[in-house]
């Protein structure tokens, strides 16, 4: 009998956790991210405002774009679905993001838009990691490789942060 009332409080108990991630934790994560991605659309913002970027110029519009995107879709990206979509726009001949912010012709208005793209990426990766329990697992199984000085275990995190952070820019620059 003390079996079965302990097997029924697990069973609520991981039930709860589920709810817990899945529903407060989601929603959560996904609000702090679009927060975080609207203070970078304000940096951005700033630096036209100071006459380092034009408001008229192309990369400004574009890199406002891409930015609205991530924040218009940010519920929408997924693990899943960013490794699905990482291929498929791979040869779409447009110009990333961070080709974008390179284009910028001042070295100090660059240096502070390639910061912005890099900080809204780490934004969109993080969210990745934290709302998903598949991504979370392999990212903390992968950090704890790494830590134990798996080489190939580091160098495949690594490889597979870029892949993902790139893929991310690329449909984002899609959603725009």
């Amino acid at each position: 009998m003390e079996a079965n009332v302990s097997a029924v409080l697990f069973l609520l108990s991981a039930l709860g956790a589920l709810i817990l991630f899945y529903v407060l934790w989601r929603d959560f994560a996904i609000d702090r991210a679009r927060e975080q991605l609207f203070a970078q659309r304000d940096a951005l913002f700033d630096l036209a405002l100071e006459g380092k970027l034009s408001f008229e110029e192309a990369t400004y519009q574009d890199l406002r774009a891409f930015l609205n995107s991530l924040i218009r879709g940010v519920h929408r990206i997924s693990l899943f679905w960013a490794l699905f979509h990482l291929q498929r726009y791979r040869a779409d001949g447009r110009r990333s993001i961070r080709e974008m912010a390179r284009s910028i012709p001042d070295a100090k208005a660059r240096k502070q838009v390639e910061r912005i793209v890099s900080r809204s990426a780490s934004i969109i990766y993080r969210r990745l990691i934290i709302t998903s329990l598949i991504a979370m697992t392999l990212y903390v199984t992968l950090y704890l490789l790494g830590k134990l000085g798996n080489k190939h275990a580091r160098g495949w995190a690594k490889s597979a942060r870029t892949r993902t952070l790139s893929g991310v820019e690329q449909e984002a620059s899609i959603l725009a």
